[in-house]
């Protein structure tokens, strides 16, 4: 095995290389670069991409701990991670008590300015620093978003890659930060009316690595109707009032399913199927 550091240049060379199978990870855009090029010689690929992975929070919840479970989802790492949540979507009425909710437990994690915590991380770059910096900076000039930095420091410091955990309230598909996978610590938060709403908005846009469901109920029936490659369930049983974490992964057909819990009864209601 051989690892060989470089910029574009050097992946360009790479790809040009016939090559018995090709593991990508990363985003679609490059992608697509990568299977354009591996076709030239016929060479299979891997692809694992990120995406725009939501989490839907449903009404009756309890918004403290649903958004202690998002803000660390979001926000280790700075929210460098591919399967992060990357957007929220919940009823409008939920919308200013869950982003209050999330702003706590940003502060319980990395106290009141995150820049002086030694367990928040910097950007990885210049160059995202600035994509992210700038897909903030269009946002803010939407009607109906209000930005808001989780830190009684700065926004953000360019020089040093970094960028406080920041929410932004009020989204709309239109918003900069909606159009792409922002591998960053933003978080917008989509209002809308009902699952019904949810699920179209998520169907309508490339297929998220991960969807994160956060509600008392069993959302089954609309549920059904995600098309999606992979997903990651938190549904709480009304028994023993605890969360269960639930993985699915869809096999050969439809009705087959990898569940990673054994102890979970599959032909059980907490299991939601795709």
């Amino acid at each position: 095995v051989q690892m060989v550091n470089g910029a574009v240049a050097q992946k360009q060379a790479l790809l040009r290389l016939r090559w018995d199978h090709i593991f990508y990870t990363g985003g679609a855009f490059v992608g697509k670069i990568v299977m354009k090029a591996a076709a030239e010689h016929l060479t299979p690929v891997t692809l694992e991409l990120g995406g725009k992975s939501p989490a839907i929070v449903d009404a009756g919840v309890d918004i403290k701990v649903t958004a202690q479970r998002i803000a660390w989802g979001r926000f280790v790492n700075a929210g460098q991670t591919c399967i992060a949540p990357d957007y929220v979507i919940c009823p409008g009425h939920l919308q200013t008590q869950l982003a209050d909710a999330l702003a706590q437990a940003v502060h319980s994690f990395y106290g009141p300015d995150p820049e002086a915590s030694p367990d928040y991380c910097r950007i990885v770059n210049s160059r995202s620093t600035q994509r992210i910096l700038e897909m903030l900076n269009k946002t803010k000039g939407g009607p109906t978003t209000v930005v808001r930095t989780c830190s009684t420091g700065k926004a953000f410091d360019d020089s040093a890659n970094y960028i406080a955990p920041t929410l932004v309230e009020g989204c709309t598909l239109q918003d900069a930060v909606m159009q792409e996978e922002i591998f960053g610590p933003v978080l917008p938060i989509l209002p809308v009316d009902d699952i019904s709403q949810a699920i179209q908005i998520i169907n309508e846009g490339e297929k998220p690595l991960a969807l994160y469901v956060l509600s008392l109920i069993h959302i089954s029936e609309p549920t059904r109707l995600l098309s999606i490659s992979y997903a990651v369930f938190c549904l709480k049983k009304k028994k023993k009032q605890r969360t269960k974490n639930i993985i699915i992964k869809p096999k050969t057909t439809k009705t087959e399913y990898n569940i990673k819990k054994q102890k979970i009864d599959p032909t059980s209601q907490d299991v939601v199927k795709i």
